[in-house]
C-alpha cells in the first residue's frame, strides 16, 4: 500500500506535466504520461534518492536515466527538478525532448508534433513542427536527447507533409473512426487518473533549487 503522501506528490507532478504542455496535450500524449505516473513502485525509488537533492541534481538524473533508455524514469525526474525549481534554465526542452521519445517510440506522429486536430490543414502542422524544431535547437536545449528528438520531429513532418504518406496513415490508425475504435494510443483520458489525492507540501519539495 503506497502513502497517501507518495499518491499526492504523483498527483501534483502528472497535473505540473500536463499544465506545462498546456493546450498541446492531446489524447496520446495522456495516454503515455499514465505509464510514466503510474509505475509507483518506481516512483518511490526516485522519490526517496531525490528527497535531499537539488533541482539541478534531479535533471542530471534524468539524463543519466535517458542515456540508460528508462524514458518515463526520467520523465518522473525531470517533474522533480521543475517542483523544486521552476526556473531553472532550459529544463522546458528537457521536458518536450523527452516527450517527444516517448510519443514517437509508438509512432504517434500527429502527437510528436503536438497537432491535436487529426484534420489540421499543412500550414498548422507546419506551424507546430517549425515550433517544435526551434524548441529542440542546441542553443535552446542541452539534454542528451535533443538531437535524436529532431530526427523524431523531422520524420513526423517528412509524413504528415506528404498527402498520400499522411492519408495512409490516417487509414491506419482510423482517423475516419470514433476515437473508442481507432488502432492508435490516441484515444486515452487522464479522468480519474489520480482524482482521489490531494498534494500537501511534504518531503522537502518545493523548496528552491
Amino acid at each position: 500500500m503506497y502513502s497517501d503522501e507518495l499518491l499526492a506528490l504523483c498527483d501534483r507532478l502528472f497535473r505540473e506535466l500536463i499544465r506545462f504542455l498546456g493546450n498541446n496535450v492531446d489524447a496520446g500524449t495522456l495516454h503515455e504520461l499514465v505509464g510514466v505516473f503510474g509505475d509507483l513502485e518506481t516512483n518511490v525509488s526516485l522519490v526517496e534518492k531525490l528527497k535531499d537533492k537539488e533541482a539541478v541534481e534531479a535533471r542530471d538524473m534524468a539524463e543519466d536515466l535517458f542515456r540508460k533508455q528508462s524514458i518515463n524514469k526520467g520523465i518522473f525526474c525531470l517533474m522533480l527538478a521543475f517542483l523544486k525549481n521552476p526556473n531553472l534554465g532550459g529544463l522546458d526542452g528537457y521536458i518536450h525532448s523527452y516527450m517527444v521519445h516517448k510519443v514517437g517510440s509508438k509512432k504517434n506522429w500527429y502527437s510528436v508534433l503536438q497537432v491535436k486536430d487529426y484534420s489540421a490543414g499543412v500550414v498548422d502542422i507546419k506551424k507546430s513542427y517549425k515550433r517544435m524544431v526551434l524548441m529542440l535547437h542546441p542553443d535552446k536545449c542541452r539534454s542528451v536527447a535533443a538531437e535524436g528528438a529532431t530526427k523524431i520531429v523531422n520524420a513526423a513532418w517528412d509524413l504528415l507533409s506528404d498527402s498520400r504518406r499522411r492519408a495512409s496513415y490516417d487509414r491506419l490508425i482510423g482517423c475516419n473512426q470514433p476515437p473508442e475504435k481507432r488502432t492508435n494510443p490516441n484515444r486515452a483520458s487522464s479522468s480519474g487518473l489520480w482524482q482521489k489525492t490531494t498534494f500537501t507540501p511534504s518531503s522537502g519539495f518545493g523548496s528552491g533549487g
